[in-house]
């Protein structure tokens, strides 16, 4: 397949030939500039050569001057003038040693003249400190001094001149190289100038007698398509230009195909589509007419619009459509449409003013069947208002800050308000007492309330106009969808139920005091009776003495699961919760009915387990002793009750399965329900309150687990229940959860 020179290689190469050129071009003016800054820095560093070699002629005289004037006057200023000839010299040898480090001859004329100056500077340094000590005969050792250094010096004279003659004279070829640099530069420029220009005008030349000329056929067919005439013939070539020609002429054939189908759309469509002049006449009009508004289409051309319209809304029709042409804009409106046979249709007009065709194009949708809905919509909306205004708890619509925006006539009776609007505005929290802590901000108080009320009644104390309080119960829940930021929330006044809790802990204080302690007495007295200890009995009376112990041992049985199951469910139970090892707790609860199995000759059989339970073990011992019973009880003689743990996630199930005659399952939803048991007779016959399993699911649900059963009748039964294994699973439901209030619907029930 031949490589297509497409649109992109072709640019590639427009760009990429001059540019490889100009990179060329730049990379070598850049390594002849490179050589002349060289040839400059190499300069400017013999430069300072020869200055810094200069200085020293001139410090070695300016040295012995400042040392004859101290030893004529002993001036500190003498003194301080030979100290900084001498260290100008040092720096001097230091700079020049520095310079010609990478120059080996030149490093060691340098190193010979610092080793010599340096025993100068040494013997003058021993003469100045001799003289500051004893100043006689000092133009003697002057002179003994000067004999030895005069001549030392005088060949470092002539060393450095010899030094800075060779300097001079290869300073003087730099600027022949700097001025073959400089016109090869100019030449390089003149050179690269010229190509790229050159290059510029045959690269320009080609791409118009290619890629232009065949664009320019390309937007003479797009004029040609505007005005519906035949195209130029297809153009030659491999890139996207011959493509996009290609495609031109297809969407041409697809846009002639279109029109087509545009036009047998309109013909067919279920909307009526029609165009006017300016004046209201039909120009054209789609056959839908015939069957939406009963009348032909052929009929309505050259016809007034007006005449479909009430008589009423004529003129308004006729002036919407004079400002649609003035402002040359769409715009949609309603209308009633007038038809033949006396009926009125509701219609939805869209009108685009065309100025290229002048003439409205219209749709008209008829919207009859829409306006019904709107109106049973409405009606529906009045229904449900009825019924909220009318409703025996306060309703009310407020926002997430907790401002109330609604109310209905129960909340102004609950608050003791006249009108609606005293409690439209105020804040939720505005109708409950306080209870909190003393200066706690109402944002924290509302937070609190929205956490405990939303989706669950949450009972709080509520305040009326005139400053009395009452227990009532809140409800919070989404409204209008998760983004309208809008709640709905309900008041119920809760006094009668107080009352109905009070009566009722009146009378479980009754039960406690006034019954069980005295039943308690009696079974005791009972038992004496049954062991002798008040006398012998007779046959008969030792049966009916047992029979009346058993039904006291029962009834106490059944005030204390009564009482247990209320303190539960008030959430007045203490437990105390730890991470402990199952197995003891199955252990013990298996030991505690072993007794009660063998009377009944059945096995309980279960296995070591190194599972942990976050739990009270004492309570779970209750259920397990309560769950284990029923399953002796009810289970063949010679058959076994097995006890499992099966790990779940963060949760260990404890499974307790029998082999007695199953549960129903109509009862299963029942069963842990006050006083629910599957048969009427099993009271009597197998013992039990009724309340065992409802103490049990209270229990495990206050551990934050759950229980349930699994049974096929004649199969047996299986009694699970699941505990949290971790402490954070345990602990990451709210603590409010343990303290919310209960359903009404599962209210104890009075006996």
């Amino acid at each position: 397949m031949p490589l297509k020179f497409t649109l992109a290689r072709q640019a590639y190469l427009l760009i990429c030939i001059p540019l490889v050129f100009q990179i060329c071009f730049v990379l070598a003016l850049i390594v002849l500039v490179k050589d002349a800054n060289e040839q400059a820095a190499v300069q400017a560093k013999l430069k300072e050569k020869i200055g810094v070699l200069e200085d020293l002629y001139s410090l070695p005289v300016q040295m012995r001057t400042a040392a004859k004037a101290y030893m004529l006057s002993s001036s500190q200023s003498d003194m301080t003038e030979f100290e900084n000839a001498r260290q100008q010299m040092r720096g001097d040898l230091d700079k020049l040693l520095k310079m010609t480090a990478n120059i080996p001859a030149q490093q060691a004329i340098i190193k010979k003249l610092d080793r010599d100056i340096v025993e100068g500077l040494r013997r003058a340094d021993e003469f100045m400190a001799l003289i500051q000590e004893d100043k006689t005969n000092v133009a003697e050792r002057f002179n003994e001094l000067m004999q030895v250094m005069i001549p030392v010096e005088i060949e470092n004279v002539k060393t450095i001149r010899s030094f800075v003659a060779e300097l001079k004279s290869e300073d003087n070829k730099r600027p022949d190289i700097q001025k073959s640099l400089s016109d090869q530069v100019v030449i390089l420029i003149l050179i690269g100038v010229s190509a790229v220009v050159i290059l510029d005008i045959a690269l320009a030349v080609w791409f118009s007698n290619g890629t232009a000329k065949r664009l320019s056929i390309l937007m003479d067919n797009t004029a040609k398509l505007a005005l519906g005439k035949e195209l130029n013939p297809p153009t030659k070539g491999s890139d996207e230009i011959t493509d996009l020609d290609e495609v031109f002429h297809s969407m041409a054939a697809v846009l002639r195909d279109a029109e087509q189908k545009e036009r047998a759309m309109v013909e067919n469509a279920v909307d009526v589509i029609c165009s006017l002049d300016s004046d209201g006449k039909f120009l054209r009009v789609s056959p839908a007419a015939a069957t939406v508004w009963h009348v032909d289409a052929e009929e309505l051309v050259g016809q007034r619009v007006i005449k479909l319209f009430p008589p009423e809304q004529r003129e308004q029709f006729v002036q919407t459509l004079k400002s649609l042409v003035d402002r040359r804009e769409k715009s949609e409106f309603e209308s009633l449409m007038l038809l033949p046979d006396g009926s009125t249709r509701h219609i939805l007009w869209s009108v685009q003013w065309s100025r290229a065709e002048k003439a409205l194009f219209c749709v008209a949708h008829d919207i009859t069947e829409r306006k019904r809905n709107e109106e049973a919509l409405r009606e529906s909306e009045a229904r449900t208002r009825l019924v909220i205004e009318t409703m025996p708890v306060g309703v009310m619509l407020l926002d997430r800050r907790g401002q109330i925006n609604q109310v209905n006539p129960m909340m102004r009776k609950l608050f003791l308000r006249h009108r609606s609007d005293e409690l439209i505005g105020s804040q939720l929290t505005d109708l409950c007492a306080t209870q909190n802590t003393v200066n706690q901000p109402s944002t924290q108080q509302l937070s609190e309330l929205f956490d405990k009320a939303m989706g669950r009644f949450q009972e709080v104390t509520a305040k009326r106009a005139n400053g009395t309080e009452f227990p009532a119960e809140v409800l919070l829940t989404p409204f209008g969808g998760p983004n309208s930021g809008k709640l709905l929330g309900m008041i119920m006044d809760v006094t009668e139920r107080h009352e109905i809790e009070r009566f009722k802990n009146e009378f479980l204080g009754v039960v406690s005091h006034e019954l069980r302690n005295p039943l308690t007495a009696i079974r005791g007295s009972l038992k004496m009776m049954m062991v002798g200890a008040l006398g012998q009995q007779t046959e008969q009376a030792q049966k009916a003495i047992t029979i009346a112990e058993r039904s006291a041992t029962r009834l106490i049985g059944l005030v204390n699961d009564l009482l247990d199951a209320e303190k539960l469910e008030a959430g007045k139970l203490d437990m105390q919760f730890e991470l402990r090892p199952l197995y003891p707790i199955l252990e013990m609860g298996v030991e505690s009915v072993k007794a009660f199995a063998d009377d009944h000759q059945v096995t309980v059989q279960y296995k070591q387990t190194e599972s942990l339970v976050y739990a009270d073990d004492h309570r779970i011992v209750q259920v397990l002793i309560n769950l284990l019973s029923n399953a002796i009880k009810y289970s063949p003689k010679g058959s076994t009750v097995r006890v499992d743990v099966v790990s779940i996630g963060d949760l260990d199930e404890v499974r307790i399965t029998d082999q007695g005659r199953g549960i129903p399952a109509s009862h299963v939803n029942s069963l842990f329900q006050r006083f629910k048991q599957v048969e009427r007779s099993d009271a009597t016959a197998k013992g039990g309150t009724g309340l065992g399993l409802v103490i049990c699911k209270a229990i495990i649900e206050q551990h934050m687990g759950t229980i349930g059963v699994e049974s096929e009748i004649g199969k047996g039964s299986t009694f699970w229940f699941r505990l949290p294994n971790k402490i954070a699973s345990a602990q990451s439901t709210p603590a409010h959860a343990l303290s919310a209030p209960r359903d009404r619907a599962g209210q104890p029930e009075i006996i």
